[in-house]
């Protein structure tokens, strides 16, 4: 039986796009640069300090612990967010909701998670969960939301394009969306360490305004 990996893309438009599907040997290797300590844990996460990474990401990284109470504060005002394991729709587009379908007993992966609400949201569909974002900060708000909710989420502070942490084929799905591409300086690396972490027949899900336009290229698969 033949393998594959479904790459789903959802734009502006609304429209889910197809882009493309593999089948054969993994994706190109992407080969960290130095070694980090960069931790995941069930439950509170441990603030793993300043790690040496790509200038653009640091400063990234420095803006948003800096910005992350005011961020928060607007979703606290602005957002059911403790709806979204019970309404998944407060966080995630119809569209994406019917191409996920059934998610439950599923290993899931979210990508530059930020305010969390689509971790909460699939946690709340029965997945397991791996939220990964650059924030500290942005990560402590979310294991207190979700300690408060009752969710058991595993939180990994890391830059999205070097996810040593994680195993290959580690997830059934690998989601990541909501303005996360405009930070990240090398989106080929980005979305070949996703597509690593995707065991075979596996589903990344992009959802960027604007969509980029060969993500099989871009992550190294065309």
């Amino acid at each position: 039986m033949t393998e594959e990996l479904r790459l789903w893309s959802i734009g502006d438009s609304g429209e889910a796009t197809h882009t493309a599907r593999w089948h054969g040997e993994p994706f190109d290797e992407v080969v960290p640069d130095k070694a980090d300590t960069h931790q995941g844990s069930r439950g509170p996460v441990a603030d793993t300090g300043e790690s040496e990474m790509n200038p653009m990401h640091e400063a990234n990284r420095r803006g948003w612990d800096a910005a992350s109470a005011g961020w928060q504060a607007t979703v606290e005002r602005d957002v059911d967010w403790r709806r979204c394991p019970a309404d998944p729709a407060v966080a995630l587009v119809e569209e994406e909701l019917e191409l996920l379908g059934d998610v439950a007993g599923q290993d899931v992966c979210v990508l530059g998670s930020g305010d969390n609400l689509a971790v909460f949201a699939l946690a709340g569909m029965g997945a397991r969960l791996t939220s990964v974002d650059i924030s500290q900060a942005q990560l402590d708000t979310a294991v207190s939301r979700a300690g408060e909710i009752g969710l058991d989420v595993a939180f990994l502070r890391a830059d999205a394009v070097d996810l040593r942490e994680l195993g290959d084929e580690s997830f059934d799905l690998v989601y990541t969306g909501g303005h996360v591409a405009v930070w990240v300086s090398d989106l080929k690396r980005y979305y070949a360490e996703a597509c690593r972490v995707l065991r075979r027949g596996g589903m990344l899900m992009v959802n960027e305004p604007p969509v980029p336009q060969d993500l099989e290229g871009i992550a190294g698969i065309a």
